[in-house]
């Protein structure tokens, strides 16, 4: 059973922080952290943890990017069509048939293989520097 964890990155701060309890009250507005921050902008954007570690035991989210042993790098995203978290190879990310997959599919063949190295708020530029070299 995975256990379901989240963590935020908060937009005016520009700073993550780990989701101790989510809360929606009867009118439908929903909380962080027992009733200390209320979602009710674009302020906060929320991350589900995968279920699934890297070769250091580190924890993947929704938005971690990862390195794989053959240099490629990995982001992880959640795709509403595919109800599943997704990896997505940045180097191709501007193409039309990139190189996409389900994460589970893609890491649980050996996890040892990949490492996070950073997140899509903490690391645009990662994102930047691949997405150039395509």
């Amino acid at each position: 059973m995975t256990l379901r964890k989240f963590r935020a990155w908060d937009k005016e701060r520009n700073e993550m922080f780990h989701v101790g309890d989510i809360y929606i009250n009867l009118k439908g507005k929903i909380f962080l952290d027992m009733l200390k921050y209320k979602i009710t902008d674009d302020r906060f954007v929320i991350m589900q943890f995968t279920g699934l570690t890297d070769k250091n035991n580190k924890e993947i989210y929704e938005g971690d990017i990862f390195r794989a042993d053959n240099g490629k790098l990995w982001i992880v995203q959640y795709s509403s069509t595919e109800f599943a978290f997704v990896v997505d190879c940045l180097r191709f990310m501007s193409r039309p048939f990139s190189e996409h997959m389900t994460l589970g599919a893609y890491i649980q063949i050996d996890h040892k293989y990949y490492e996070v190295i950073g997140n899509r708020h903490d690391n645009p530029e990662l994102l930047e520097k691949e997405t150039r070299k395509a």
